[in-house]
């Protein structure tokens, strides 16, 4: 893994922590990933939070949502 330093800033009520660019293009996170945060005594372990079908399913709009996509007619066993 890499190793980065960074520091605890004030952000409204609450505190944050920055992650630098390298870590977060790594981890594959950015603007608004979910992510849990446990503590082990001393030490905080950020871990990606999963997305489950019913958030994904939630978070699917009429301005989102594409239509269908033609591939073609059938071929080969395809054909129903």
């Amino acid at each position: 893994g890499m190793d980065a330093e960074s520091k605890v800033v004030q952000w409204g009520d609450s505190l944050a922590i920055c992650i630098p660019d390298a870590i977060a293009e790594a981890w594959r996170v950015w603007d608004g990933s979910p992510i849990e945060i446990l503590q082990c005594g001393d030490v905080l372990v950020l871990r990606k939070k999963g997305y489950d079908l019913a958030t994904l399913v939630a978070q699917i709009t009429d301005e989102n949502r594409h239509g269908e996509i033609d591939t073609g007619p059938p071929v080969g066993w395809e054909v129903w």
